[in-house]
C-alpha cells in the first residue's frame, strides 16, 4: 500500500482489483461481508500509509537502523 500511495498510483484513473474470495465454509448469506471487510481492510492500511512518517523512516534508513525502523512500522500499523 505504501508503495502504491507513494507512487501516486490512482493519480491518473488506474485502480487496485482485489481478488476476494469468500471462506470455503461460509454461508451464502454472509459472502457480501467478506467483501466489505476487505475494502475496509483496504481504507485503513490507505489511511496508515498516508499518515506514516516518512522523514523519521528515510532518517533510520540513512543511519541503516533496521531494528528501529521495523518497530516504527509495527507500532504505527497496530496503532502505539
Amino acid at each position: 500500500m505504501r508503495a502504491l500511495e507513494r507512487n501516486r498510483y490512482g493519480s491518473q484513473g488506474q485502480c487496485v482489483a482485489f481478488d476476494v474470495h469468500p471462506f470455503r465454509t461460509t454461508k451464502p448469506e454472509h459472502w457480501a461481508a467478506h467483501l466489505e471487510n476487505s475494502r475496509r481492510t483496504f481504507l485503513r492500511l490507505l489511511e496508515k500509509a498516508r499518515t506514516f512518517d516518512e522523514a523519521a523512516a528515510q532518517k533510520l534508513i540513512a543511519d541503516r537502523n533496521y531494528a528501529a525502523l521495523d518497530q516504527m512500522v509495527l507500532e504505527h500499523l497496530m496503532g502505539k
